[in-house]
């Protein structure tokens, strides 16, 4: 197995990535949006009851999360 240092960013880091929409990936999208600075948008969520329990979580931590049922996926 080769070994790669990890280099911190020298500023902000803005991109996009556009993963499957999945239970167990839209929670992982929600915990990083959570630790981020700023807004965060995903799209194409795997919406379930785990995903929406992970959500609310996060609100009760005082955390902003909302959900456009419009745009959802799942």
């Amino acid at each position: 197995m080769s070994v790669r240092p990890i280099i911190p960013a020298s500023g902000p880091v803005t991109g996009s990535i556009r993963p499957p929409g999945s239970r167990s990936l839209t929670n992982r999208a929600l915990m990083a949006a959570a630790l981020a600075d700023g807004a965060s948008e995903i799209e194409e969520v795997g919406l379930s009851d785990d995903t929406r329990i992970c959500a609310e979580a996060l609100r009760a931590l005082g955390i902003p999360v909302e959900v456009d049922e419009a745009r959802r996926r799942g």
